[in-house]
């Protein structure tokens, strides 16, 4: 019974101090729990702050990705502008280009142009040269043949119409227009329709078919009274003067020789200004002053 009672007693010792033990250890797990669960608080209360921290930094780089977004957005339309005026500008530079490429081909023709013009110019100066020497010898010719020369609108007794296509006509022409006309049909009237009058229509009678005429005016030394009478320069045989008053003639003007004339039929151009024919004539018209002498022309006047 005693080593019933002892050996309960071991037993019962063992059981408590494994019971010991077991609390022992129970409370040394415990502590050591509770250390590692507030070691793991720690580091969940560590890691819930870097947590809310990246939470913070992904926000921020949210916000900065947004705004970086909206600026490459902004950029990206920024961009296409600019593509759009860059493919604009290369359109106005080819167009340009090509422009520049007419305006080149245009300013070598007018250079060329400009260079035909000034050798043009070299030669109509040289022509104008010319032409003035022969209007100086013209002059000085005239001059010496007693003849003054101006236009139409400077008559001073009748009123001349000219015809700006009128045209020097052949020998042939003119007699043809002196034939067909009949100004010398018209009665003679002195200081009314007399050699001013007969020579102002066939003047504007000629003008009128386009044949270029003038009316000249005569002046006499031995004699008091003038005369008016046509001019016409034939292609063929040069000067003519005609007398129509009362009747068609044509005449022979020059300085100090007789005014002479025979009837248009009775003459060929050949013979207008052949001065020695006129002077071996025994019958002609002629106009001669109060003694009854014949006229001498001392001065011509003809108006074109």
């Amino acid at each position: 019974m005693k080593k019933l009672i002892i050996a309960a007693s071991i037993v019962l010792g063992l059981g408590l101090l494994a019971a010991v033990y077991f609390c022992i250890s129970l409370t040394m797990d415990k502590n050591v729990l509770a250390a590692e669960l507030e070691t793991t608080q720690n580091t969940l209360a560590t890691t819930q702050a870097e947590l809310a921290d990246t939470q913070d930094t992904l926000a921020a780089t949210q916000a900065d990705l947004e705004e970086t977004g909206s600026t490459l957005t902004q950029t990206s339309a920024e961009l296409s502008a600019t593509q759009a005026i860059l493919t604009s500008t290369e359109s106005e530079l080819e167009t340009t280009g090509h422009e520049l490429t007419f305006k080149t081909g245009e300013l070598a023709t007018a250079n060329h142009r400009i260079d035909s013009l000034e050798s043009s110019l070299a030669d109509t100066q040289e022509t104008l040269d010319g032409m003035n020497n022969l209007y100086t010898i013209a002059s000085e010719t005239l001059e010496g043949l007693g003849i003054d020369v101006d236009t139409s609108i400077q008559c001073w007794d009748v009123e001349l119409v000219d015809n700006p296509e009128a045209q020097n006509p052949t020998w042939d022409q003119l007699t043809a227009f002196l034939a067909e006309d009949q100004t010398e049909k018209h009665q003679y009237i002195l200081n009314e329709y007399d050699c001013s009058q007969f020579s102002r229509d066939l003047h504007n009678n000629a003008e009128t078919a386009g044949i270029r005429a003038a009316e000249v005016n005569l002046w006499f030394s031995n004699n008091d009274s003038g005369h008016a009478l046509n001019a016409f320069i034939t292609t063929d045989y040069g000067l003519v003067w005609v007398d129509c008053t009362e009747t068609d003639t044509i005449a022979r003007i020059k300085l100090n020789k007789e005014y002479r004339a025979v009837d248009k039929y009775s003459i060929s151009g050949q013979n207008a200004r052949n001065d020695p024919w006129w002077d071996s004539l025994t019958f002609y018209y002629y106009m001669s002053n109060d003694g009854g002498a014949h006229s001498i022309v001392s001065d011509i006047m003809i108006y074109w």
